[in-house]
């Protein structure tokens, strides 16, 4: 089974294009800029021509990040923060607190042994700077 999986974040849009079998076919890594809706759509676009394969092959696109909620052509729509938790525990089953520091905020989450959420908690000052501050410093 093909499926895709798009962040839409406020610095950076990824795309992940990825086969139950053969493991990623592709990925695409692109600036947000001024337009996620259109940095949302090139990202799937390019990731799909890495891969090779045609969009109708793809049986499941989900869209998180913080601007999720454009990407009309997603089936579904996960928060990050259920998808950093789950996404982390695939790669490291032994980790319970996962700190994440993104363009707009930095969150702590805690999760039990299969991933799930048992609490999080995000900074609330206008992005502290978080995002910009890495930026600079890379």
């Amino acid at each position: 089974m093909i499926v895709a999986g798009v962040d839409i974040g406020s610095l950076t849009t990824e795309t992940v294009v990825f086969d139950s079998e053969r493991g990623v076919l592709g990925y695409s890594i692109l600036l947000t800029g001024g337009s996620s809706k259109r940095a949302s759509r090139l990202s799937l676009e390019q990731a799909i021509r890495y891969a090779n394969i045609r969009r109708e092959d793809i049986e499941r696109i989900v869209a998180t990040g913080c601007a999720r909620g454009i990407a009309d052509f997603a089936d579904r729509k996960v928060t990050e923060i259920t998808c950093i938790a789950k996404g982390v525990n695939h790669l490291f089953p032994d980790a319970r607190t996962i700190i994440d520091i993104g363009g707009q905020d930095t969150k702590v989450i805690k999760v039990d042994g299969e991933g799930r959420v048992v609490e999080f908690d995000m900074n609330d000052k206008c992005a502290a700077g978080t995002g910009r501050f890495l930026e600079v410093m890379a």
